[in-house]
């Protein structure tokens, strides 16, 4: 009776999920944008406090110059003089243009403007009256004090701009704050959502078992479900990277494993499509803002080798073949060059063909071309990516790689993203020594991208792997598998589908738990790292010190480097980095045990 009642709600429950998946993507779009404004700010208002202090002490050299004359009468004392009257028109200038949009600065800039003028000028006229009639004549005139209050106007108006621009600092700081904590929250309600939903879903899918079961027993279980989503919640709070992942990884395991199975309602699997879709977009935004943060510390790691350009952009055409089929473009390949090997890492080069090919197909309307070709010139290959889309506005052109830049074009932002994609190619390409540039003749008149990068001589060639995205179906032999992991709804997902395709599984929510649970037929370990009461570095090594032919699969939300190679000391035979699919854990199996 629960599971009908689901059942009957469940287009209401996927309606507010991506009405609210909507909002969400608008929010951080929003608070992406104003973060860039803020930023822009901050550095506008630090320039202008550096040249008010840098008129300030202008002033001051100029006046200190002057009186070094005056008693001397030693023409080099006249330098800092002359250098300071410079010094103080420039930043005059410079004040001018960075306050431009601010009336009352502007004013007082005016003001500040007459004050140095008549102060520069009683200046002039005493070492006039010096050179003249002699220093006497000259000192008399400065005890006069003619122009003295122009100095102190001068400098009090100079600390008043100041006081402001340091207020509006202050207040641009704590509206940055506050928006960081709305944009958290929202995301964390997103979060809260797509667990209830994955709730709502695995009960259709399991509706026979839990119609017989009580009133009771489902009310409990849903409130473990709620649980568990708090919990994330919590957890994405405290660990960006790792817990932004994790709670895919259930989602995108029940999406992928329900597209495949012949007893998903076939009503329920362009819901289950989209799902797919929406969660590889979160985890491919996550990844954006990782690389962003690892272009700005200067730490994005390459692994550079001998790399087949060509085989590059067919494997990120297959990659896209879905999406471009699905709105029906027109895709054109003229891979003309003849020198098409460079020096490079694989991986990333194939995530700037990737986003270049993304960027094309969401830009270009249902029933449009691309064209994707290579050339040779001088000693270098061409990538061209064409289509003849929405375009780009000439005054985006220029900024068109900038990170966060999608341009004030609505049609831009109603298709989504940050705005990362291009600024990541961009760095990647510079890494790798070549250049990445655009072209657009204008609004709705399609866009170029054309990538350049030195070739070298082909390598030594070798027949490539299958990998965790092949699409080739393999029968392979049942295993058995101890699966550890401490989220229990990833846990009981994970296990229930190594179950259906014919795995014997032993699962184990941490450390000591595994310990006791695994056996001596125990074949492969599949274990999270982040474990409730230990590591699962530790976890693989004791496991292996009693079994030494247990092989080990790492499943985690942490991908860095460093956590890669860890695991390979562990013992671990495949690094694994959360949210997944179910065929790329499949291919795990498989190549732990030696592709059997």
């Amino acid at each position: 009776m629960f599971v009908r009642r689901l059942e009957r709600h469940l287009s209401l429950w996927i309606g507010l999920t991506l009405t609210f998946l909507l909002l969400n993507a608008l929010v951080w779009s929003w608070s992406v944008r104003l973060l860039g404004e803020y930023g822009r700010a901050a550095v506008r208002a630090h320039r202008v406090l550096a040249r008010l202090n840098g008129a300030r002490a202008a002033l001051g050299a100029a006046e200190s110059g002057q009186r070094g004359y005056l008693i001397t009468g030693d023409e080099r004392e006249l330098e800092p003089y002359r250098d300071g009257r410079a010094r103080l028109r420039s930043d005059l200038d410079e004040l001018a243009r960075l306050t431009a949009a601010e009336p009352t600065q502007q004013a007082r800039l005016d003001h500040l403007r007459a004050l140095a003028a008549g102060w520069l000028d009683e200046l002039e006229q005493t070492l006039r009256v010096r050179n003249e009639e002699g220093t006497d004549a000259a000192l008399g005139r400065i005890r006069r004090g003619g122009a003295s209050r122009d100095a102190s106007e001068f400098r009090r108006l100079i600390a008043t701009m100041a006081d402001e621009q340091e207020a509006a600092l202050a207040r641009q700081g704590t509206a940055q704050e506050t928006m960081l904590r709305r944009a958290t929250l929202a995301f964390g309600l997103a979060l809260l959502l797509l667990a209830a939903l994955l709730g709502i879903v695995n009960h259709l899918l399991l509706r026979d078992v839990r119609e017989r079961r009580n009133s009771e027993h489902a009310l409990r279980e849903a409130k473990e479900i709620a649980e568990n989503a708090s919990r994330a919640k919590d957890q994405f709070l405290a660990m960006l990277s790792h817990e932004l992942r994790t709670p895919l990884t259930p989602v995108l395991l029940s999406a992928t494993a329900a597209l495949v199975d012949e007893k998903t309602p076939a009503a329920l699997l362009s819901t289950f499509e989209m799902i797919r879709r929406n969660v590889e977009l979160e985890a491919r935004l996550i990844d954006d803002l990782l690389d962003v943060m690892r272009i700005i510390r200067g730490k994005m790691p390459f692994q550079f080798e001998i790399v087949d350009v060509h085989t590059l952009l067919r494997q990120t055409l297959e990659i896209c073949r879905s999406e471009t089929l699905g709105r029906r473009l027109e895709l054109a390949v003229k891979l003309d060059a003849t020198e098409h090997y460079v020096r490079g890492d694989p991986a990333r080069l194939q995530q700037v063909f990737w986003n270049l090919v993304k960027n094309a197909t969401k830009f270009t309307p249902e029933g449009g071309r691309i064209v994707l070709r290579t050339a040779n010139q001088d000693g270098r290959i061409a990538v061209n990516v064409i289509d003849n889309g929405a375009g780009i506005e000439p005054e985006l052109l220029p900024r068109i790689f900038n990170a966060f830049e999608q341009g004030a074009d609505p049609r831009a932002q109603k298709l989504g993203g940050l705005g990362l994609g291009l600024a990541i190619c961009r760095s990647i390409t510079e890494a790798h020594g070549g250049t990445i540039r655009a072209q657009s003749e204008g609004r709705d008149r399609g866009a170029n991208f054309t990538f350049e990068l030195a070739t070298v001589p082909a390598g030594p060639r070798g027949t490539p792997a299958a990998g965790p995205n092949s699409t080739v179906a393999e029968a392979h032999p049942s295993r058995r598998i101890l699966l550890v992991e401490d989220d229990p709804m990833t846990l009981r997902i994970m296990a229930r589908l190594l179950r259906e395709v014919g795995h014997d599984v032993v699962t184990a929510a941490g450390c000591e738990a595994a310990v006791a649970a695994v056996r001596d037929d125990t074949e492969i370990v599949i274990s999270d790292i982040g474990l409730p009461d230990g590591s699962g570095f530790d976890l693989m090594r004791r496991l292996r010190a009693d079994h030494p032919h247990l092989a080990g699969v790492a499943l985690t939300g942490f991908g860095m480097d460093d956590d890669v190679e860890k695991s390979q000391q562990a013992g671990f035979g495949v690094h694994l980095t959360k949210p997944i699919d179910f065929s790329k854990l499949e291919w795990a199996i498989r190549t732990v045990k030696g592709g059997a």
